[in-house]
């Protein structure tokens, strides 16, 4: 069994944490689960970014949640998913406005 199978609630707790998040309109984040419209051929859930400019060009980036993951307290798990979202918008910005 899939270790992420054994943690439904702690990915019930990072989507509602993801979706309160972010402004889901410049950065739109949700979680993937395999099997739905966004993972269809994901072996594991993954967290999916989608980060959009002012001239309306996207770059979508997709964070496998590997097994280690779900050994993080909620706290540890968000604050690393932020980090990474963070990251992503940041590498965006310095490409297509400079600076990078």
């Amino acid at each position: 069994m899939e270790k992420w199978k054994e943690h439904l609630e702690k990915l019930k707790r990072l989507e509602e944490f993801v979706s309160n998040s972010f402004d889901q309109v410049e950065t739109v984040v949700e979680l993937c689960m395999p099997g739905n419209d966004c993972c269809k051929d994901c072996k594991r859930p993954s967290v999916m970014v989608k980060f959009c400019l002012e001239d309306d060009r996207c770059f979508e980036r997709r964070i496998e949640l590997f097994d280690h993951y779900f050994d993080l307290s909620d706290e540890e798990l968000f604050n690393q998913m932020t980090a990474y979202i963070e990251e992503f918008r940041m590498e965006i910005e310095q490409s297509e406005y400079g600076g990078g």
